[in-house]
């Protein structure tokens, strides 16, 4: 048997980015859960159905989730994450 090895895929802080901020009209987006999103998913789920449905949800602040909540850090290029996503 070979082990194998899985990166968890989950945000920074944690926190699911959700909504509808994508560039393409009528995309919705519910990602970086990573394993705890199957406890989330009823209400992320509730969440995404008002969002779609009213533009809105009474369930959760819907901008605590926007993706650009991520400002770009600046740095000087050096140090362990030197390559990473977040210049």
């Amino acid at each position: 048997m070979t082990p194998v090895g899985a990166r968890s895929a989950r945000t920074a802080d944690v926190v699911i980015v959700g909504g509808d901020q994508t560039p393409v009209r009528g995309l919705y987006v519910a990602a970086g859960m990573s394993g705890h999103g199957f406890k989330l998913s009823p209400a992320v789920g509730r969440m995404m159905a008002d969002l779609i449905t009213h533009g809105t949800s009474a369930l959760a602040p819907l901008p605590a989730f926007r993706l650009d909540r991520f400002a770009p850090a600046a740095h000087d290029g050096s140090g362990a994450f030197s390559h990473s996503y977040l210049r």
